[in-house]
């Protein structure tokens, strides 16, 4: 179960089945971020005048929208991810989910079953590659959008679980320069330039010289912000190259495709971008391997099954939007990345913006909360709690990072 198919259930209670569209399941249900417990975790307009319109059976009767929203709570508790209490506040109905079943839920599917996030795809999509060796930063561009968009159908189409009665029709998602004809349907796919900052006016940057602009600043950042002092080690160098490589990536995906993106050679990115969530992704990876390593050494126990672990000690307030802002919400975000495709266009901007938002999550929850703890039975608890918790942010690193073709880096 996603956040969309939590909210079509949902709107299915208040409303009867498929009485509302499915163009405003998305956006009828509002998801907080901020604020929680006053404005709960989802809410909706109780103000029927603004349901009139998207409900197919105009018979409906306002009462019965009030009445249903009484019965929402227990309703849910047949659902994975039930909600524990309602309020009314502002002409809106507050909705907060039942958290300890919700993590439990979440922890579940993302570790144990291998289709997490993967959506349905209405059609065989296949993309068309540029086909010019250019490697202007438009073009480049192109070809990067391209490529990360081939990633997530890649992952997409390893769900086996796939039952859309198009999946064998072919739809070509076409980024060449020329038009061909295709005995099956094709979508043409535009990109936007990369132009100069300055000028305003298609760069005339190439690839490699945009790339070692980013690498001086990617080392600058390593060594005054990180500390990072290892000049000519071999091994530094290609520190360097994965994160001038991963930069020139976030920076040509942050924008949406079809829109131009502003460059410069002369100065610094203001972005953290790609050394602050490889950063974050290192810490992750440093921590859980302190981890196993105490656990070898016997200083902690095995870490229990996922099913015999208490997880009730996941309080703190970015432990929850860990698990509801952007665990639960990752499929989500892919269903969003990939939801206009016969359109020709593709959110491809989402998955960097979803990394960056969660890593400065991560970070602080990082520097305020302790994970390894001290071995002490009322301290254990909350750390094999937070080891499962973090084990499924490393996934979601993981995969997000694949999407982008950007290599971890595992120490920095």
């Amino acid at each position: 179960m996603s956040l969309n198919v939590l909210n079509e259930l949902i709107l299915d209670h208040l409303f009867g089945k498929d009485q509302i569209s499915k163009v405003y399941i998305s956006n009828s249900i509002k998801k907080h971020s901020h604020n929680l417990k006053e404005n709960g975790d989802l809410s909706f307009p109780l103000d029927y005048e603004i349901w009139k319109n998207k409900i197919l059976d105009k018979s409906l009767r306002e009462d019965k929208l009030e009445e249903n929203c009484v019965t929402l709570v227990e309703k849910s508790q047949q659902w994975q991810i039930p909600i524990e209490r309602i309020d009314f506040k502002n002409s809106r109905c507050l909705l907060y989910l039942n958290k300890l079943k919700t993590i439990q839920f979440v922890f579940k599917e993302v570790l144990e079953n291998n289709s997490f996030g993967k959506q349905e795809l209405k059609h065989n999509f296949q993309v068309i590659f540029p086909i010019s060796n250019n490697t202007d930063l438009t073009n480049w561009r192109r070809n990067l959008v391209a490529t990360t968009l081939n990633n997530v159908l890649e992952f997409c189409r390893s769900n086996e679980t796939c039952s859309s009665p198009n999946a064998n029709t072919v739809c070509y998602l076409d980024f060449s320069d020329k038009k061909t004809n295709y005995e099956d349907r094709s979508v043409a796919m535009s990109c936007g330039l990369v132009v100069d900052a300055s000028t305003k006016k298609k760069t005339n940057l190439c690839f490699h010289d945009y790339f070692c602009s980013r690498r001086r600043d990617m080392q600058l950042i390593a060594m005054h912000k990180y500390g990072i002092r290892m000049q000519g080690d071999t091994c530094f160098a290609e520190f360097l190259d994965k994160l001038g490589s991963a930069t020139v990536t976030i920076d040509l995906l942050e924008v949406k495709h079809t829109s131009p993106i502003q460059v410069s050679n002369e100065k610094m990115s203001n972005s953290k971008g790609a050394s602050f969530i490889l950063y974050n992704c290192a810490r992750l990876e440093t921590l859980l391997e302190k981890f196993n390593d105490r656990v070898a050494k016997n200083f902690y126990s095995e870490l229990p099954a996922l099913s015999e672990t208490d997880l009730t000690p996941l309080l703190e307030e970015e432990e929850w939007l860990m698990v509801y802002d952007f665990i639960l919400y990752f499929p989500d975000m892919i269903y969003r990345v990939l939801e206009n495709l016969e359109n020709g266009r593709c959110a491809l901007h989402l998955i960097p913006q979803f990394l960056s938002k969660l890593v400065s999550l991560f970070s602080v929850y990082y520097r305020r909360v302790k994970i390894l703890v001290d071995n002490r039975h009322n301290l254990i608890t909350n750390l094999f709690a937070r080891i499962y918790l973090l084990r499924c942010v490393q996934k979601i690193f993981k995969i997000s990072l694949k999407f982008l073709n950007i290599e971890p880096i595992h120490k920095m």
